[in-house]
């Protein structure tokens, strides 16, 4: 039999790609995702204000800190035989940070 010269089980990268924000994704947007249109009415101002500072904080802290996430876990990834066994890359902890200065951790 001949051999393929792809391999028969997908990379990680395959399964992880890079990640990449997608500005139009919905429910990033000032407009509620239409799974909660039904719910509109029944939504308060809290909810409204708690979603704007997700919304913001994954914006503008999350999605910039990604490459950085990627290469840290790259990094430890060198670090251990399984990748089950890889430590949290360390920028997790400062994100945690951030969000619980900010009031939105645990959301």
């Amino acid at each position: 039999l001949a051999r393929s010269s792809t391999p028969s089980h997908p990379s990680a990268s395959q399964f992880h790609p890079p990640h990449r924000p997608n500005p139009k994704m919905q429910g990033y947007g000032k407009d509620l995702p239409d799974a909660l249109l039904p719910y509109k009415n029944k939504l308060t101002p809290r909810f409204f204000e708690i979603r704007e500072k997700v919304l913001e904080f994954v914006q503008n802290v999350v999605n910039p800190a990604l490459p950085t996430y990627a290469a840290q876990a790259k990094e430890l990834l060198k670090t251990v035989d399984h990748p089950t066994k890889c430590p949290e890359p360390p920028i997790l902890n400062d994100l945690r940070a951030q969000a619980k200065a900010r009031g939105i951790m645990n959301l």
